[in-house]
């Protein structure tokens, strides 16, 4: 692939979306990557190249400005660079810290208390899940786990006030799952907020709106966004194959 095409490749780009192009631009940024990071010639100023072009977000600018060369004569380097009988590469000495599991021991009533009353508000069951969440609280003034639970069953029935107050409290009790922090500063957002839930499934979602473009978060405790699916995985778009 030339390279005026792989820099100027973006997420909507044929190269990177359909099957049987996505693996030549990936094998051809690793080559690129590899021969900047650990070739002779390059190595050394590789973090000034990827602090310009972070800044300038042209690969031909920060090349000429870093290294002196024109976006031909890198490509002819790489060329040079995948004919070359041997590739170096790096040893890093490094040590993994072991697992460590503490010992198993039965749940506490708090615990169960709150688990089940989350499986109760998944369920529908959502009176049920806010009275027992509620005694939990009152029982468990300190303890943020009531809170949070509270917090996001009043998200899902769209009680963003409600919510928004529950998510304060479980923070202010010591609360630190990351989620929890992130979607208490959502919805302190100024933007329009909605909630939309999920008719007859365990997903629900909050949804903050802007007038330019919106953002999806999920209202779930824990949730981990999933990685981009590969190009292979991707729906097909009108007109090309997988």
């Amino acid at each position: 692939m030339p390279f005026q095409a792989l820099v100027s490749v973006a997420h909507d780009s044929p190269e990177y979306n359909e099957k049987n192009r996505a693996g030549l631009l990936y094998a051809q940024s690793w080559l690129t990557a590899h021969m900047m990071l650990l070739g002779n010639d390059y190595r050394e100023r590789f973090p000034q190249f990827a602090a310009h072009i972070s800044n300038s977000g042209s690969t031909e600018e920060s090349l000429k400005a870093v290294y002196g060369k024109s976006l031909a004569d890198f490509e002819k380097e790489v060329r040079r660079y995948f004919n070359a009988w041997q590739y170096k590469g790096a040893l890093f000495d490094l040590q993994f810290e072991k697992f460590r599991f503490d010992a198993p021991r039965p749940a506490t009533s708090l615990e169960s208390g709150v688990l089940l009353a989350r499986i109760a508000g998944l369920i529908g069951r959502t009176a049920q899940a806010q009275k027992a969440l509620e005694d939990l609280s009152s029982a468990n003034p300190k303890a943020p786990e009531p809170q949070e639970a509270l917090a996001y069953l009043f998200l899902r029935k769209g009680e963003v006030e409600k919510g928004r107050d529950r998510l304060r409290l479980a923070i202010e009790n010591g609360n630190s799952n990351w989620q929890t922090h992130w979607d208490f500063a959502r919805t302190l957002s100024p933007v329009r907020q909605t909630i939309t839930r999920v008719r007859g499934g365990t997903t629900q979602n909050a949804r903050i709106e802007s007038r330019v473009h919106r953002r999806e978060a999920r209202t779930r405790p824990g949730y981990v966004p999933r990685p981009p699916l590969p190009p292979s995985h991707r729906p097909a778009r009108r007109g090309e194959t997988h």
